[in-house]
């Protein structure tokens, strides 16, 4: 079960967010070719969409590591990537308005996620179901009910095993490959959803924050702005 082996983390120091930077960079900048590595000149993967965005990571309980990510670009700025690269018919804008939506992306696992995964025989499923659970209670938090995804076929697939009920929202792109943007309902996909897989996407605490995971490293209750070292910001392993 996750919650036995991993815990999703709300990045919301300056620390953490740094780590989830550097995953990114490693996954979409090394290792795919997504983005030009001479552009992150600190090997730090970020853009212009971070500012508004809701940071999450899976963490393994028993090493410390952190082995995936996950953003969850908020409305704040009245758009959404998504709204940059595709056009979004008139029908689908008004039955899911962006005010009322956040979008998925950044979705990557670290190569030592890749590798625990495989030694557990779950793929990158078990991790997944971990971070859409997080986003998906920070989004009820916020009172967002839709999500947008610019994303490709496979993972898409990947997505509907969990019975989010993707949507098409709009012709395919090209964006490193071919991307279809999709929206997803929140309260349709939780009603809809089988009982076992509305079991997993509702269980709490969906997460825990980072600053939380600082006040217990210095041995104290009271909140701190978490952008002092802690070893669990440490545990970022060289890729091999």
């Amino acid at each position: 079960m996750f919650d036995e082996r991993f815990e999703v983390v709300f990045a919301d120091t300056e620390s953490a967010r740094r780590i989830h930077y550097q995953m990114r960079y490693h996954v979409y900048c090394l290792e795919r070719g997504y983005e030009d590595p001479e552009a992150y000149p600190e090997d730090e993967e970020q853009d212009e969409w971070d500012a508004c965005a809701a940071h999450f990571m899976v963490r393994h309980r028993e090493t410390g590591e952190w082995l995936a990510t996950l953003r969850l670009v908020l409305p704040d700025t009245g758009s959404l990537p998504v709204n940059r690269v595709c056009e979004l018919p008139a029908q689908v804008r008004g039955g899911a308005p962006i005010e009322q939506a956040a979008e998925i992306s950044r979705l990557c696992i670290w190569p030592a996620g890749r590798r625990l995964a495989a030694s557990l025989g779950t793929g990158g499923g078990e991790l997944l179901v971990g971070l859409l659970r997080a986003a998906l209670a920070y989004s009820r938090e916020r009172g967002l009910r839709y999500w947008y995804f610019l994303i490709s076929p496979g993972l898409a697939r990947m997505v509907r095993k969990l019975c989010i009920a993707l949507e098409p929202a709009g012709d395919p792109c090209q964006m490193r490959g071919v991307r279809i943007p999709y929206v997803a309902d929140l309260e349709d996909t939780l009603r809809a959803a089988p009982r076992h897989i509305r079991g997993k996407l509702s269980r709490q605490p969906a997460y825990r924050r980072h600053s939380d995971l600082v006040a217990e490293a210095f041995g104290t209750s009271s909140k701190v702005s978490g952008d002092e070292p802690v070893n669990e910001a440490r545990r970022l392993p060289t890729p091999v």
